[in-house]
Parts: structure tokens; C-alpha cells; sequence
């Protein structure tokens, strides 16, 4: 999880919606390569490096196994990011921006729904059978784990505030209601058809007040790999007529290929 961000009601208003226009990334690549050469140089190199750790050929001294193995995460991910943008996705996604709340109550500024699910978002902790485990925290929809891990504030707070109330269990939800342009839709049908994700998952600003219910637009990524898969990544799939702190989220914590 990255560093704690507390957000104002100021800094929901004020300062993010300037950053829309100046922190968008786009893919960009050699001028004298196109994506599938760029891909394919990639995917060769990872080959390259996986025969040699393979072979292992090094003096004890040189930890030339280890050095090449510390390569391979990345190059793994480049390759991954420049065959989605081949596909028309060519932007990535860091979540991090999921780990920020709300200075007012210190709830979470965002929350994730799942497209095919409509129960909407909760999150709660519950206390284990075993006397002295702690609590387990429990998702709807269930993420995946770097998303969980952004809400590990939220969690600690829920666990307090069950201690504190002497409580076996506390919990926090909310639902969306949104209305979706059609050529969103289309976009978001064709992303859902391709069988390039494991899941299609929509972010939205969450409301001050979670009792009540939400409205505005969201952005909509795809999920690639799973939880056990080292190269598992988001790509942003649409964004249409976001709030201002949405469209902070979209803009700041997307990534160019290389």
C-alpha cells in the first residue's frame, strides 16, 4: 500500500480537477518500432534471460542468477502492457489512489463494483472463532488482493471501531446508481466480449454520508492475471463524464507502456 492520503472536502472541490489536463500519459514506443515489434523484441529478451538463468553458467561470485531474475518482473509487465495496447488498451492503471479517505470521517474516497454484480460495495470485519485471532475482513464484491490491501486503513478503523464498541463485527456499504452513455456502453460491451479480462471492475467516488446512495460516473478498468500470477495488472478500459475526483484518479495513476 502506498503512502496514507487524506483528502478535504477543499481538496475534493479545488485541486485535483486541475490535473486532468496535465498528468494524462500516453503510450509511447521508438518512432522506428511499431507495437508488435516493440512486443516481440520484449517477449525475446525475456526468452533470452530465462535460457541463461536457466544454464546457469556463472562463477559463485557473480550472483548472475539472481541479477537476471530481478529483471524479469518487469520485462514481464512491459511485455503484458505493450500486447494490451496492441489490443487498444494501452493505458495501466496504479491503484494506489484506492488507499485514499476521507478527512471528514476517514472512509475510503473510492469504492469498487464489480459489472456483472448488483449488491453493490461492502466492506466489513468480523472477529474469529479462535479467541485472540483478530479480525477477518470480508469484500463485495471479493477483489483482488492489491486492491484489498489499499483498504487496509479502512480496516484498521472498522476493527476499532468493533473493539471499541465491544463488538464481534462492524461493516460499511454502499450501492451506485449512475446512468451510462451509449457509446460507453459499447466500449465497456466490446472490453467485456474480448475475453481479455478476468473481470471488469468499475470505480466510483464514494459519498460522504455511506448511508446514502451514490451518483455520477465511473471509471471502468480491466483486470489481467490473477492474484497468483506475478504479471496480474489493471487497464483503463473507458472513462465517461467523471467527478472531479475521478478524473484526478484516471489522470494521475496511469502509466505510458515504456
Amino acid at each position: 500500500m502506498s503512502e496514507l492520503k487524506v483528502l478535504t472536502e477543499a481538496d475534493i472541490s479545488q485541486g485535483l480537477f486541475a490535473l486532468v489536463q496535465n498528468n494524462i500519459k500516453t503510450i509511447s514506443v521508438p518512432p522506428s518500432l511499431t507495437l508488435r515489434a516493440a512486443y516481440d523484441q520484449t517477449v525475446a529478451r525475456i526468452l533470452e534471460i530465462e535460457k541463461i538463468i536457466h544454464e546457469n553458467q556463472f562463477f559463485p561470485f557473480q550472483n548472475g542468477k539472481q541479477v537476471y531474475e530481478q529483471m524479469l518482473p518487469e520485462l514481464k509487465i512491459q511485455a503484458e502492457h505493450l500486447k494490451m495496447a496492441r489490443f487498444g488498451y494501452p493505458n495501466r492503471v496504479d491503484l494506489s489512489f484506492l488507499s485514499w479517505i476521507r478527512k471528514s470521517n476517514c472512509l475510503p474516497v473510492f469504492l469498487v463494483l464489480d459489472l456483472h454484480d448488483k449488491q453493490g460495495f461492502s466492506l466489513s470485519v468480523q472477529k474469529k472463532e479462535a479467541w485472540g485471532a483478530g479480525y477477518e475482513a470480508i469484500f463485495h464484491p471479493d477483489l483482488p488482493q492489491v486492491m484489498k490491501d489499499q483498504y487496509r486503513p479502512t480496516v484498521l478503523l472498522l476493527e476499532n471501531r468493533a473493539e471499541e464498541n465491544f463488538g464481534s463485527a462492524a461493516a460499511i456499504s454502499a450501492s451506485y446508481a449512475g446512468l451510462m452513455p451509449d457509446d460507453a456502453k459499447k466500449i465497456i460491451t466490446q472490453a467485456d466480449r474480448s475475453k481479455l479480462f478476468q473481470r471488469i471492475l468499475v470505480i466510483v467516488e464514494a459519498p460522504e454520508d455511506w448511508s446514502v446512495q451514490i451518483t455520477g460516473d465511473p471509471l471502468v478498468i480491466g483486470q489481467v492475471g490473477n492474484d497468483n500470477q506475478d504479471n496480474q495488472d489493471f487497464y483503463l478500459i473507458t472513462v465517461y463524464d467523471p467527478t472531479a475526483l475521478e478524473k484526478c484518479a484516471a489522470e494521475e495513476h496511469i502509466f505510458p507502456s515504456i
